[in-house]
């Protein structure tokens, strides 16, 4: 996995979404590793990117009950929670 530059992290305000209630599941494979654990919750969280892989502030994070059974159920399932909230929860974090 590719990694942005500690100076580029440094000079700009860079935000990521990533697919898991962090700090839960940082990194790759995140809906497997939930489902291999029987997680009873998903999400997602936005979080300023940090030097560290998935270790900065979070600035908001949605959930839902986790129904699926499926990598890609849950991987569409996130994309749906993802399409719902991400755009709202952006603008209320520039506002």
């Amino acid at each position: 996995m590719k990694t942005i530059d500690t100076k580029i992290i440094n000079k700009y305000e860079i935000i990521n979404l990533h697919p898991s209630l962090l700090p839960s599941y940082k990194g790759l494979m995140t809906q497997k590793r939930m489902l291999i654990n029987q997680e009873k919750y998903f999400g997602f969280s936005i979080h300023k990117v940090s030097p560290l892989l998935d270790d900065g502030e979070v600035i908001s994070q949605k959930s839902k009950i986790l129904k699926y059974k499926t990598e890609l159920g849950l991987i569409n399932a996130h994309k749906e929670l993802e399409h719902e909230y991400v755009f709202k929860e952006l603008l209320k974090y520039l506002n």
